[in-house]
């Protein structure tokens, strides 16, 4: 909206301000009751005729020529703002904080701002009245409310004192065109926000970074600080941290905006009053809580405390210095040949992450085979979504424990480069992810003891692509536990309920492949603006096409490289070539896999088939949406879709082997695997289960529905399949068998390295 009164030209009035009736002639319709029309010719030279009005008849006449003007335009922004400033004019605050309200429900977001002209007129008028009597009261005591009692949940002894606290005399809180903000009594001024702060947060709310606020300033910092955090895949997000030890300071940003909900889940974590300091050392012993990288607000008088807290998160020159002697020592050396002749069973420390089910529970089931071979184990995992383990934490836990052993999954030495050398780390490779895949070469983060297990024969080429030594590797497979999946009976009611005639298990995290598309366009290639990204765009478009013209085919890494060695200028710069092939497997990962994916399950969509999808994003498949069951709890509810399902697919564009194979077939589930190409299949199936009679492959969209409708129509046949599946899940492939295997390989190594 742009007239006079918002910033557009003072003689005109636009038509958007004007009723509909009178947008032609410029006229008012008349109001209510037979009232003759109010004839505007602008907004502001309607606002100096009743201005003049009160100082020639009275502050009454301006009032009721005021009330006239928005009976005649109750939908014109600028008829409330107009009766707002002459009722503020007049001294009638309350009404005149009335219209301004009005104003405000009128206006296009954007058009009622702090350089408006209006707006001294809307904070001295709010300024003026009780403060039970302002139009944001309520609001205000409800945000306060709900704000101390999340804050009696953290820290009960700072709340029962901020209860007592009075409000400061000097400020309040008030409603400026729809945004509650804190205002000078005496002076007018309102708080606000450095624009380039909230752009600075933005940008580093991006990653999952945390934020130091010092002081409440104007509480727009910490409001935008919360707003702007969101939440990871699978939750992940991370504390902000506010200082402040004016207690009634902390009222008026309690009245400011509701943020029970950040301080309740710790999104928020407030040091405040006398003992702030204190309370930041508490928390930060914690070891769990990452470093602010961005601050705001004056450190100066918090600099010592703050300082003394955020040290936590460094280990002490002392916990170093015995953990380096420790694995330097004599000690050490003997454990580990000991432990290579099988004459002690390891002590291993499992790292593994929160926001990854594959990975926390992949470390879940190896510790349970570890420990029924008697090895003493601990994990080191985040415990909330706000949590980051910080280096202390690591060599805490090192120094407490002296493991022999770390163990990781996908990770190992290259993500954890602080381990001490001597120290043995195994990694499980069963995604490419970390600095494994972000690096060129890992030899020089790699010892020589180190072993690589990895779940299938792909990802071991690409270890040893990145300088990772052959002989350093192996091929085992993930195991399950069968005290977790197990055979349920018939009737179990959660099995009857999570059952399908067809089920898929998969967390998918763009729906389809144009979804996925646009996701990748926007985020790993920014969208095209650089030079770069728009030579990174053209190529993974032009790849996509060809992708999408043979659906039937399969593409893998060297694939996708191959064809985009044909699409690059020979002269381009060797940095971009490198860039563009790590976005090229993000591109296979998200994009090509969706498009594979739902390649074999589309035809689901017109079959007479009880499908269910389980995991996350199904729900917004444009396709496939209607057949989202959402997700399961690993353990007894993934078990009982996997026992109650009468067929279980695999669909993979990599490789025929996965762990969901061994977790169904323990839990008695038949599956259906679409067959890949034997030479190119990164971990083939029926090198475990055998064809035809353990499993069952299929081969195209169609053969996929016809073995559905076969052995659906089959029950005898499709169990019997099942059952020997079953059988050789728990010979071969449960956590102790495959934990027997690691510990066989890591003391192969140590011998090889220690002899």
């Amino acid at each position: 909206m742009h007239s006079g009164l918002c910033g557009g030209n003072p003689d005109t009035v636009t038509q958007a301000t004007m009723h509909p009736s009178t947008r032609e002639r410029g006229r008012s319709p008349s109001c209510e009751g037979g009232a003759p029309a109010v004839e505007v010719r602008s907004w502001a030279d309607e606002l100096e005729r009743l201005l003049s009005l009160a100082t020639s008849r009275g502050a009454q006449a301006a009032i009721d020529a005021a009330a006239e003007l928005v009976r005649a335009h109750p939908a014109a922004t600028d008829a409330h703002l107009v009766a707002g400033r002459v009722q503020a004019h007049v001294g009638r605050n309350e009404l005149a904080v009335e219209s301004f309200s009005g104003a405000t429900r009128l206006a296009l977001a954007g058009t009622l701002g702090l350089s408006h002209p209006i707006t001294p007129f809307l904070i001295r008028a709010q300024l003026a009245l009780e403060p039970g009597r302002t139009p944001c009261g309520r609001r205000t005591a409800e945000n306060f409310e709900r704000n101390l009692e999340a804050f009696r949940e953290v820290d009960p002894e700072t709340a029962a004192r901020l209860a007592t606290v009075s409000e400061d005399a000097g400020v309040r809180v008030i409603d400026l065109w729809g945004t509650l903000t804190i205002a000078n009594r005496v002076t007018g001024a309102v708080a606000v926000a450095a624009e380039a702060f909230a752009a600075t947060v933005r940008d580093v709310l991006k990653q999952p970074r945390s934020v130091a606020v010092f002081g409440v300033g104007s509480g727009q910092e910490v409001v935008d600080v919360v707003r702007n955090t969101g939440r990871r895949f699978m939750g992940e997000t991370r504390a902000h941290y506010l200082f402040e030890k004016d207690l009634a300071k902390l009222r008026l940003l309690f009245e400011l905006a509701d943020l029970a909900g950040a301080i309740r889940e710790r999104r928020l974590m407030i040091f405040a009053g006398d003992g702030w300091a204190a309370s930041a050392r508490r928390a930060f012993r914690t070891r769990r809580l990452s470093v602010p990288t961005l601050a705001a607000g004056d450190a100066v008088e918090y600099q010592r405390g703050y300082e003394e807290a955020v040290a936590f998160a460094l280990p002490t020159v002392e916990e170093r210095s015995r953990v380096d002697a420790y694995y330097a020592s004599e000690e050490f050396a003997g454990r580990l040949r000991a432990v290579a002749r099988g004459e002690t069973q390891p002590r291993v420390l499992f790292l593994t992450c929160r926001w990854t089910t594959v990975l926390q529970h992949m470390c879940a089931s190896f510790r349970r085979g570890f420990e029924k071979l008697g090895c003493e184990t601990q994990v080191l995992i985040e415990e909330s979504d706000v949590e980051r383990l910080t280096l202390g934490a690591y060599i805490e836990a090192l120094d407490r424990m002296r493991p022999d052993i770390v163990f990781s999954v996908s990770h190992g030495r290259p993500s954890y480069a602080f381990l001490p050398r001597q120290l043995l780390c195994v990694a499980f490779m069963m995604d490419k992810c970390g600095a494994i895949l972000e690096r060129d070469r890992v030899d020089d983060r790699v010892a020589p003891h180190d072993v690589f297990l990895c779940n299938s024969r792909g990802l071991r080429e690409f270890v040893i692509e990145k300088r990772v030594p052959p002989d350093q590797t192996a091929i085992l497979v993930a195991p399950s536990d069968p005290e977790i999946y197990h055979p349920l009976d018939p009737d179990d009611p959660t099995a009857v309920r999570l059952g399908a005639d067809v089920a898929f298990m998969k967390h998918i995290d763009f729906g389809d492949a144009d979804s996925a598309l646009r996701s990748l366009e926007e985020g790993t290639i920014v969208a095209p603006r650089t030079p770069y990204e728009r030579f990174a765009s053209s190529i993974v478009l032009e790849i996509h096409r060809r992708v999408m013209e043979d659906r039937t085919r399969q593409w893998f890494d060297l694939d996708f490289w191959n064809a985009a060695r044909e699409l690059i200028d020979p002269g381009v710069d060797p940095a971009w070539r490198e860039r563009l092939r790590a976005t090229l497997i993000v591109y296979k990962i998200t994009v090509f896999a969706a498009s594979y994916r739902q390649h074999f399950l589309e035809p689901f969509a017109g079959a007479d088939i009880d499908l269910r999808l389980y995991g996350n994003g199904w729900r917004d498949h444009p396709i496939l949406g209607r057949f989202a069951g959402g997700t399961l709890a690993p353990g007894r509810e993934l078990n009982a879709a996997y026992g109650g399902s009468r067929i279980l697919l695999h669909v993979h564009n990599e490789l025929t082997m996965h762990q969901r194979l061994i977790e169904g077939a323990l839990a008695g589930g038949f599956f259906l695997v679409n067959r890949l190409d034997p030479e190119r299949d990164f971990e083939r199936a029926s090198d475990y289960f055998e064809d035809g009679r353990e499993i069952v492959f299929f081969d195209s969209p169609a053969d996929l529905l016809e073995k559905c409708r076969h052995y659906l129509d089959h029950d005898d046949e499709r169990r019997e399949i099942a059952d020997r599946m079953r059988r050789r899940a728990l010979e071969c492939y449960t956590v102790e068998p495959i934990a027997a295997e690691a510990l066989r390989l890591v003391r192969d190594r140590l011998s090889t390295v220690t002899e």
